[in-house]
């Protein structure tokens, strides 16, 4: 399957804050037996939590028995089904309801809130149509056995982000527990999902699932939707609310309260997952014609110390895993920062309009750590980088564990305000020494901030195995970029961690902190 095409076919920057009647309700106690409320949903994964995992699969039956992927695709929602316009037909916001079959089996439940009234949509294969080339018109008949074994897949969500004249599909909720989400002015790329559970770890990984949905009817000028899931899985239970408001930056916010079966050591709390192939970063005995491939370029962090840290991601040889340590972190994300055509030079799949994604706690996270999971990949359509906050204390089985975060989709993620960004990282052989490797960093100063004066900087480098060699830092000729340049001298076939500051003459950092990790090919 060609995950670009797939992703095609299932296909006011947010400054906000949390409205009182959002996340209201979430007190179990205080939910009113005949008023949905989020204390609703906190209650049901309570209670599931007490006994064994049971998933629900569909029973495929009809013109929904093995779907070709083409088949698949071939099923596209009516938008005058639409359960949220017909409601209330001026609601700006629209959904779309998605079929089961091809690889969707799950069971998933789905509920529009009106008036307090929780009531679940009915599936109803007449909301869809069936692409005549692919399909028998014959055949499409559904009975009453077939009906009963089929339901929805998902939903997407729809806004008019980036014209008034036509209402965009700006996120979709398809598959275990992921979503995507998009800003204006870019297409889809990374995923997002509701928690991680054994990523990269030893006992191999567990991906819990959204069961069931409940979708707030939006009133004609809400400028936001508001929906809550039920999460799934054996070794827990959980309930999520969600405000999201879409436009020029969408921003998802975000609560969470979890309900372990078994103490869980290996967990991730707001993963994001995506793809990257290769770059200017290392494209070593890569035959392509394009520049780079990947949705995301970089994993960059803000620590609860203050500092900020860029690292650029690999397509490693073997699987590797990364761990930062922190104390409350303030923020960390997988963001695209190579926005330019000419970066990439592909027409079709568009990777310079891939958005990024930033995640911002809400309330104490206390220590753990940014985890970052490369895995080896020969080709652009299976996602292979991993990131989430890990923290160091345990998911106590019985206890309720609760967490909250916003999560920004972008064009190129937060300004670090005052410090300069790193916008490319460069590597290849060295000129006059084939034994060792030249790389350059390259640094850009906010959007109206004064350029950095290379004079006046200083430029730290270290690497915890080999040697570094020449370094030194220029102007670049356009944009008042600067550029960071040495040669690195690789030690036998070990791996190094690289690193590189950029400080002023008092040793106070002026930009991010460049982290490299070097992997013998």
């Amino acid at each position: 399957m060609n995950r670009r095409d797939f992703i095609t076919a299932t296909g006011a920057i947010g400054a906000a804050v949390l409205s009182s009647k959002t996340f209201a309700q979430d007190n179990p106690q205080q939910a009113e037996a005949d008023v949905h409320s989020f204390g609703r949903v906190i209650t049901l994964a309570q209670e599931r939590a007490k006994s064994p995992d049971n998933p629900e699969q569909y029973r495929f039956g009809g013109i929904f028995s093995d779907l070709t992927y083409d088949q698949y695709r071939g099923i596209r929602f009516r938008r005058e089904a639409d359960p949220i316009h017909a409601a209330n037909a001026n609601s700006q916001f629209g959904l779309d309801l998605l079929p089961p079959g091809f690889f969707y089996k799950d069971r998933v439940r789905i509920h529009l809130v009106k008036g307090g009234k929780a009531e679940e949509i009915a599936f109803d294969p007449g909301a869809f149509d069936f692409d005549p080339n692919l399909f028998d018109a014959a055949k499409l008949e559904f009975p009453d056995d077939v009906r009963q074994g089929l339901g929805w897949s998902g939903f997407r969500l729809r806004y008019a982000i980036n014209s008034p004249d036509y209402m965009d599909e700006f996120a979709v909720f398809q598959g275990a527990s992921y979503f995507r989400a998009i800003a204006r002015d870019t297409l889809y790329g990374l995923s997002a999902r509701g928690l991680a559970l054994g990523t990269g770890g030893p006992g191999g990984e567990e991906f819990p699932r959204f069961t069931q949905f409940w979708i707030y009817q939006p009133e004609a000028n809400d400028r936001s939707i508001r929906l809550e899931a039920l999460l799934e899985s054996p070794s827990l239970t959980g309930a999520y609310a969600m405000e999201i408001i879409p436009g020029a930056e969408t921003v998802f916010l975000i609560k969470a309260s979890l309900f372990p079966r078994k103490d869980i050591e290996h967990y991730g709390i707001a993963p994001l997952t995506s793809m990257y192939f290769f770059s200017p970063s290392r494209r070593a005995a890569i035959n392509d014609y394009r520049n780079a491939v990947h949705d995301n370029d970089g994993l960059a962090m803000y620590t609860g110390g203050e500092a900020r840290l860029w690292r650029p991601l690999c397509n490693p040889r073997d699987l590797q895993f990364s761990a930062f340590i922190d104390d409350n972190p303030k923020g960390f994300g997988l963001l695209q920062r190579a926005r330019a055509f000419d970066n990439f030079q592909d027409a079709e799949a568009r990777y310079d309009k891939r958005p990024s994604a930033w995640v911002t706690p809400r309330g104490k996270w206390d220590e753990g750590s940014v985890s970052l999971v490369e895995i080896p990949v020969t080709n652009e359509f299976n996602d292979n980088i991993i990131a989430f906050w890990s923290p160091t204390e345990p998911l106590k089985a019985g206890q309720r564990h609760d967490f909250a975060y916003d999560l920004t989709w972008s064009q190129a993620g937060p300004e670090f305000s005052g410090r300069a960004r790193i916008v490319g990282t460069r590597s290849g052989a060295a000129v006059n020494n084939p034994e060792r490797f030249t790389f350059t960093v390259d640094f850009a100063m906010p959007e109206g901030s004064a350029p950095l004066d290379p004079d006046t900087l200083k430029l730290a480098t270290n690497a915890s195995a080999g040697e570094i060699h020449a370094v030194h830092l220029v102007r670049l000729p356009e944009g008042g970029r600067l550029r960071a340049a040495f040669d690195y001298q690789p030690k036998s076939n070990t791996m190094a961690e690289l690193q590189l500051r950029l400080t002023d003459t008092n040793g106070v950092p002026v930009a991010e902190s460049w982290f490299y990790r070097w992997v013998p090919l």
